[in-house]
């Protein structure tokens, strides 16, 4: 959920429970190939497998007044495996269901280096946005450009739904050599042993690097008043290579992500168009030890990440307006806005053919935790630690890859953040500012090296 306040219109009240962020696990929980083990005093104790259903409640000017139920395990059906579902209704008649299986090795015996995962999201919005060209108030520029103007989207009732499978390939090198399914043992969250990286940069020796293959569905549709039904549908593939140096996933201290991504539509079925990107990131982490009294860890995050779409092709109607065909919806491609990049912008706020974005994160993890394992919430929630977190964000699109335009103009937002591990997920609050207002963020996991 991102909720945004104008500052040229009247700012919407949010009042949102606890629950209510982590109602979207079922949608974001990660994929780690990993257990976690307690630090108890007489030693590490194994994690048991484990459930929770929980209800939520919460407010935005989108959705108004929305109600849920969310389920979620992990380690029931293998020690690795993640799943979850959630459903939830709102007072203005939108409505979600959202579900996911994370990391299952479906015959360990003969492919014990092999992981699927599948999450899905079908979701009826009375509200539903798209930086898309057709605002007739805005027919002198296009619609999520750099220097669009904010107010230039449509918006209506429609649906907003997707489906991804991810087939992953773990290769026998680095820390992965001998160990499939990584071991951690943490103290309050905080690793103690069972680096996964961070050692070196090579990985032969340091980290886990993956092969992945995408297969992708995404439709969304926005019926608004002044023109016909405005929908885009995309379906392909992803694949990605990543090497994941960091030593511990959940909070990394150390180490590195490197990501190369190759995603393609072929047209096939009711896919609108073909297109093509590609994308690079790489995140770096480092441990700047302690601060006596007050903070157990303080870590400087940075992150660099890039896309082009070398399929974008302009081109001129018979009446000399322009079109652009072998794009990719906004909500692929080359896109800043939303949960992970440029958090003081609606989701999508800019798309375009090509992307640039950097962004630094200093994690401070206080000595003081607000809800103690030894009281009953505190026992229910596992509340390991809480982090604040100040950050700033730097970004831009253009129509074409240039090194040089792609740093002019740029679009810029700072805030501050909340991250809290409970029950072992990482739960996130984010407030940023920019020049067109302020962001509220509600999710889960760190920001960086998210590629759904």
């Amino acid at each position: 959920m991102n909720i945004r306040k104008k500052q040229k219109h009247s700012a919407s009240k949010a009042v949102v429970f606890i629950t209510s962020i982590i109602c979207l696990l079922s949608i974001a929980l990660p994929s780690w190939s990993m257990n976690v083990l307690e630090e108890q005093q007489d030693g590490p104790d194994e994690q048991d497998p484990r459930g929770v259903v929980l209800p939520y409640a919460f407010y935005n000017s989108k959705l108004n007044m929305a109600f849920g139920v969310l389920g979620g395990t992990s380690g029931y059906i293998q020690e690795q495996v993640n799943g979850g579902g959630t459903a939830m209704a709102s007072s203005n008649g939108s409505w979600m269901l959202g579900g996911l299986i994370m990391d299952l090795r479906p015959v360990p015996s003969l492919l014990e280096r092999f992981f699927i995962s599948s999450v899905f999201k079908l979701a009826w919005y009375d509200e539903n946005r798209a930086y898309r060209d057709g605002n007739p108030h805005y027919t002198d520029e296009i619609a999520g450009s750099n220097n669009s103007d904010e107010d230039n989207y449509l918006e209506g009732q429609g649906w907003d739904t997707f489906v991804n499978f991810r087939f992953k390939y773990l290769l026998p090198i680095g820390h992965a050599k001998h160990t499939v399914i990584n071991h951690f043992v943490m103290n309050r969250g905080i690793l103690v042993s069972g680096a996964a990286g961070g050692d070196s940069y090579n990985p032969f020796i340091s980290g886990r690097t993956t092969f992945e293959i995408s297969p992708f569905y995404r439709y969304q549709s926005v019926d608004t008043h002044y023109s016909t039904k405005d929908s885009s549908k995309t379906n392909g593939l992803k694949m990605t290579l990543l090497y994941d140096n960091r030593d511990f996933y959940l909070n990394p201290s150390k180490g590195s992500v490197t990501r190369f991504t190759y995603a393609r539509d072929f047209g096939l079925m009711d896919s609108d168009d073909t297109w093509t990107t590609l994308e690079f990131e790489f995140s770096k982490y480092f441990d700047l030890g302690k601060i006596q009294g007050w903070c157990r860890q303080t870590v400087l995050a940075l992150d660099f990440w890039t896309v082009d779409t070398p399929s974008w092709d302009t081109r001129k109607n018979n009446d000399g307006s322009r079109y652009i065909a072998h794009r990719p919806p906004q909500t692929l491609g080359a896109s800043l806005g939303g949960y992970y990049r440029m958090r003081a912008y609606p989701e999508f706020r800019f798309n375009s053919r090509a992307a640039i974005y950097y962004s630094a994160e200093y994690r401070a993890m206080l000595d003081w935790t607000p809800l103690d394992r030894s009281t009953w919430l505190g026992g229910l929630l596992q509340w390991e630690y809480l982090q604040v977190i100040p950050f700033i964000e730097v970004g831009r699109v253009n129509e074409n890859w240039n090194i040089t335009e792609l740093h002019k103009n740029m679009k810029v937002d700072g805030g501050i953040g909340l991250r809290a591990d409970m029950r072992r997920f990482v739960l996130r609050l984010d407030s940023a500012v920019s020049d067109e207002g302020m962001g509220v963020v509600f999710w889960v996991l760190h920001p960086f090296q998210i590629s759904y």
